[in-house]
């Protein structure tokens, strides 16, 4: 590979690692959790895992 794409592919890599864990992980977690979450609707749990997240 030619070394000016070297740090394109890097990065490339990193925003798909990243974009699986927030979709994988935190959506898990958060499927798991929004049953005990305090809140009345769905959109107070979702803003209060967000923030605490």
């Amino acid at each position: 590979m030619r070394p000016e794409f070297e740090g394109a592919c890097i990065r490339l890599v990193a925003w798909a690692i990243h974009f699986s864990v927030g979709t994988l992980i935190w959506g898990l977690h958060f499927g798991l959790l929004i049953p005990y979450l305090p809140g009345g609707s769905d959109a107070r749990r979702c803003l209060l895992f967000g923030l605490v997240a």
